[in-house]
């Protein structure tokens, strides 16, 4: 068995898709979490040789500007790739509801090595992620209750629900003719909408103002 190099990390996903998550200014800025994959953590190691560069001299003339190179540990750096997603999401309630991301010391390729060396943590986070994915059905299915719209319903939650093998109706396909995208935040709308559901956007100003009489 080859040396684990404990300088870098390992960041576990036990989550169905990819996640792409940016830092700007950090060089590299743009990090692609492997997903799990039939049962299978997805496994992506975080490099040390992640640097800001910082102008020692934010009053330099721009040719004379002499910028240095400021390293980020690449344990701190997994954990605030796993941060930055986690707490925009919807029904994350740490420690009991939380998505299966966590970070491990070392450079680990090898799933099979990582579910049975880290067993407690596997199960952990499997179970914390499978009590995030109920809150989330949780939601949609009040959702539905109250509006009967697919397009109410998001990705996520439709996610939670085929990991955890519900049956429900608003999982069905969307329609073809409500396949139309927000160009604000990439939502499903209905073909025509005047404003967004999900996010709130107005869509058509003018029919908006005539509706609401402004």
């Amino acid at each position: 068995m080859r040396e684990i190099d404990t300088t870098f990390t390992t960041i576990v996903s036990l989550l169905p898709y990819k996640l792409t998550e940016y830092k700007p200014g950090l060089n590299p800025a743009e990090y692609i979490i492997n997903p799990q994959v039939n049962g299978t953590p997805g496994l992506t190691i975080i490099p040390n040789n992640a640097f800001y560069l910082v102008n020692t001299d934010p009053l330099a003339d721009a040719k004379e500007v002499r910028s240095i190179k400021v390293p980020v540990p690449s344990r701190e750096l997994a954990d605030s790739i796993i941060n930055d997603y986690t707490s925009g999401l919807l029904a994350v309630e740490a420690p009991d509801a939380f998505p299966g991301l966590f970070a491990l010391k070392g450079d680990y390729d090898e799933p099979k090595l990582v579910m049975v060396k880290f067993a407690k943590e596997m199960a952990f986070f499997r179970d914390t992620q499978i009590h995030w994915f109920e809150r989330l059905i949780a939601i949609a299915d009040d959702t539905w209750s109250k509006s009967h719209s697919p397009i109410a319903i998001s990705s996520l939650e439709r996610d939670a629900c085929r990991m955890l093998g519900y049956k429900r109706d608003w999982l069905n396909p969307i329609p073809l003719e409500v396949q139309e995208k927000c160009p604000f935040c990439q939502n499903p709308i209905n073909s025509g909408a005047i404003k967004c559901v999900t996010c709130g956007e107005v869509l058509d100003k003018k029919k908006y103002a005539e509706l609401v009489g402004a």
